[in-house]
């Protein structure tokens, strides 16, 4: 019997050529060897065929303006948070290093095209390096393991599968949205499906997990945890509800966009800031095309094959979104709207312009964090209010090619008073919950973070 299941496995994993979606379900289409995934070779793939030969017009605008959030436009506007700059009199070495900062763009934007494209054949590469194991077994082993296991594996291939599914979704819909600005259109134009690497598969395997925390019922806690201690602090700031609009709110690192969803279902004008395009194309994807409640399904511990208790935790289904943003948001006089780019450079015009910003699990994205320090003093108007929440896990830690700095948290305190804050809380250590991180709730490993919390004023 083992021998049967696994080879309808087997034949079932042959990688297609075509994305159809008939295709996609059953598995069949044109093999490809091993050796070609693992040599790089290209397979040419149209951009037709990649979306499922849906007609996609990506040079359809996305609306850009802050403008106020009706009940036919529930979601966030994006915009292209690259600086402005209105010196026409370049000089020939700024354009070249403009050209090469464009070009360099286009590479990487490529690159996360095409590891959105590759999951499906990374997790069947997978699932096929676990059939060979399985094969190697003595044949006692592999009767013991017999159906149980080799069940298992055809249930991983399916929930893969949909995973790809719902990605190429995300993908289409954030081409669709982004398809004026430049750099994304040349990607999708030059992308040819090949193996992406470990980094940004990783990548992709944590925007799954990343929809599941902000998104999902299961991530309840971790928001809880994360997000209540600071959304208690700034409608204790501002308790009259009716005034909230008036307060403009910035959310540097939104993600997956629930906190700055949040801020906006309380009244406040709320801008989140995001630098992945990972985040981005999922974030668009679920605050403006998600119509209902728990509408799609994912599966997005399908690939974690250690601490699982059982199979099932394993491939367990995720719905989303819990909250849908085109049914829980009605008229209303604030604003909403996301920012893509670096932080630093999307604020560069920004002096004296926030009355809040809001940083959760964000500071130590920064090489050196006194930059973010000193950009938001900035770009806060007199009086306003910097709240936040998170760790250090300082993500250049031990990078040789970065220039970053690792500074403790009673050094980061000290340095946002000397740039001119007054600290109105500093909690730390037991006066703060445990929190997680994109965590898999029914894993046997869980990484948990004791995290700072602080809330004070610029002066």
């Amino acid at each position: 019997m083992s021998e049967r299941v696994m080879a309808e496995l087997q034949e079932g994993m042959c990688l297609a050529s075509s994305t159809d979606e008939a295709q996609e379900l059953d598995g069949a289409g044109v093999g490809i060897s091993e050796a070609q995934e693992l040599d790089g070779a290209n397979v040419g793939i149209s951009k037709a065929q990649e979306l499922d030969g849906a007609d996609v017009d990506i040079s359809v605008e996305a609306d850009c303006s802050m403008a106020p959030l009706r009940s036919d436009l529930t979601g966030a506007s994006y915009e292209n948070g690259h600086p402005k700059n209105n010196d026409k009199r370049h000089s020939a070495s700024n354009e070249k290093n403009e050209s090469k900062e464009a070009e360099e763009e286009i590479v990487q934007t490529e690159k996360v095209i095409n590891a959105i494209h590759y999951y499906r054949k990374y997790g069947h590469f997978k699932l096929r390096h676990c059939v060979s194991v399985f094969r190697r077994l003595c044949k006692a082993h592999q009767m013991t393991l017999t159906p149980l296991y080799c069940e298992h594996l055809k249930k991983m291939k399916h929930c893969i599968d949909q995973n790809q599914r719902i990605l190429k979704r995300i993908l289409s819909y954030g081409l669709e949205m982004f398809g004026s600005d430049h750099s994304l259109q040349t990607a999708a134009e030059m992308t040819q499906l090949r193996p992406a690497s470990e980094l940004f598969m990783s990548k992709v395997k944590s925007t799954l997990k990343q929809i599941v925390r902000d998104w999902s019922v299961e991530g309840v806690s971790e928001r809880t945890a994360c997000y209540d201690s600071v959304l208690s602090a700034i409608r204790a700031r501002f308790p009259v509800v009716e005034k909230r609009s008036e307060v403009n709110v910035l959310v540097p690192g939104a993600g997956l966009g629930r906190l700055a969803w949040q801020l906006v279902l309380d009244g406040f004008s709320v801008q989140g800031n995001e630098f992945s395009l990972f985040m981005l194309f999922t974030s668009n994807f679920i605050l403006n095309k998600c119509q209902k409640e728990n509408e799609f399904t994912i599966y997005p511990y399908v690939l974690d094959t250690c601490n699982n208790w059982t199979y099932e935790d394993q491939i367990r289904p995720i719905q989303f979104p819990d909250l849908c943003p085109a049914t829980a948001a009605s008229v209303r006089s604030n604003t909403f709207s996301m920012s893509a780019g670096d932080f630093l450079q999307t604020t560069v015009d920004e002096d004296n312009s926030w009355s809040v910003v809001i940083t959760v699990f964000f500071i130590d994205t920064a090489t050196n964090l006194m930059n973010y320090i000193d950009a938001i003093h900035r770009i806060l108007k007199k009086g306003g209010v910097w709240i936040n929440f998170g760790p250090l896990t300082y993500h250049f830690a031990d990078m040789d090619e970065e220039d970053a700095i690792e500074l403790p948290y009673s050094e980061v305190i000290r340095l946002v008073k000397a740039k001119g804050f007054r600290m109105e809380r500093d909690d730390r250590n037991d006066a703060v919950p445990a929190t997680f991180y994109a965590c898999n709730e029914r894993s046997m490993l869980r990484y948990q973070y004791s995290c700072g919390f602080f809330e004070c004023v610029k002066i």
